[in-house]
């Protein structure tokens, strides 16, 4: 996986929820760690998506629990950022 598409994520996870990037782990759980539904979880890869300009397929998308599991998941798919996440957008 690209590095700058993983600093990115790390980047866009401190800023969506007020974290120091630092104590972003890849075995932080989306459910328990950050309290969020399925539909927020949902929501929240739509946004990164869209934000950082890459795909997740819809069917791994319930299947990512941890941040490990979505990098993991675009390890595999290959793919590449358009662009650097700008924390302004």
């Amino acid at each position: 996986m690209n590095p700058n598409l993983q600093t990115a994520i790390l980047e866009f996870l401190a800023n969506e929820f007020h974290l120091d990037v630092a104590k972003i782990s890849p075995d932080l759980n989306l459910e328990t760690d950050l309290h969020l539904t399925p539909d927020q979880i949902n929501d929240l890869f739509q946004r990164m998506q869209d934000a950082l300009n890459f795909s997740l397929p819809d069917e791994k998308i319930p299947s990512l629990v941890t941040v490990a599991d979505l990098f993991s998941a675009l390890s595999s798919s290959g793919e590449e950022p358009a662009a650097d996440y700008d924390e302004t957008d």
